[in-house]
């Protein structure tokens, strides 16, 4: 099981211009970064899809969604 230590790292690829909108969000609506807006956003969607995985996993997986949620909200209010 991976934890905070392991990470990999995922590409994103969005039209610039839609980029330029999602970092007004986060800067202006939100006060926070790009990377942590990112970061949550992803999190937000795992924790959303976890019901799909195995279920003897879905305990290990939201407890390190969680400690990553944790660290992204950390960041993102070290942002604000």
């Amino acid at each position: 099981m991976a934890t905070n230590r392991s990470r990999v790292k995922v590409t994103l690829q969005i039209p610039r211009q839609a980029l330029a909108v999602l970092d007004d969000v986060a800067k202006e609506q939100l006060g926070i970064g790009r990377n942590s807006f990112f970061t949550i956003a992803a999190v937000m969607l795992l924790v959303k899809m976890i019901a799909m995985a195995p279920a003897k996993k879905r305990a290990a997986l939201l407890k390190e969604l969680e400690e990553e949620a944790q660290s992204a909200f950390e960041k993102a209010r070290k942002d604000a």
